[in-house]
């Protein structure tokens, strides 16, 4: 190994983890020789990388990403890539993205556009509505989070079968009640 190099490594449970750090190491452009998996003798496999010190940071994230998480990873960067790349993609996305937000409105609110000239004036308008909207919206969500604290109380006294008791306090050497007639 080169003489500016320092070692980074983790510990695996199976050979099989170890093979897939391996990969996603490779598969980032780190050369096959500078990777090695080894045994341990308590039956752990350490894969350690032989690498220069501005790529540490990049060998500890894929080292310690599990595939899962890499795979998901390795699939939103490719599908960025292609949607920046490909114009074309990316007017079909943005259109597929407003014919999802037309299906979720209620029919009742959806415009209907008799033509297609009618289009342009329909967005203006929905423009314009957009800040009445939001206001509604944000007055809508106050209410409720206003209201959420009574309403788990509420919950919470049904749930321990508290809610059929009145729980007002008594004054100091005030007799309690003992349910006898």
């Amino acid at each position: 190994m080169a003489k500016n190099t320092t070692l980074a490594w983790a510990s695996f449970p199976t050979r099989d983890e170890a093979e897939q750090a391996r990969q996603r190491l490779e598969e980032n452009g780190f050369a096959h020789n500078s990777i090695g998996i080894d045994r341990r003798q308590d039956g752990t496999f350490a894969v350690e990388v032989h690498t220069r010190e501005e790529n540490l940071p990049r060998v500890e994230k894929l080292l310690h990403t599990s595939a899962p998480m890499y795979a998901a990873r390795q699939f939103s960067s490719n599908v960025i890539e292609t949607v920046t790349s490909n114009p074309l993609v990316m007017m079909g996305s943005a259109a597929l993205a407003g014919l999802v937000l037309y299906s979720l409105l209620p029919r009742n609110r959806r415009p209907t556009v008799h033509s297609i000239r009618e289009i342009p004036s329909r967005m203006r308008d929905t423009v314009r509505e957009l800040p009445d909207t939001m206001r509604d919206t944000a007055r809508t969500v106050q209410e409720t989070v206003r209201d959420l604290p009574g309403t788990v109380s509420d919950t919470v006294s049904s749930l321990t079968g508290g809610g059929n008791q009145s729980q007002q306090p008594q004054e100091p050497g005030a007799k309690k009640p003992t349910g006898r007639g």
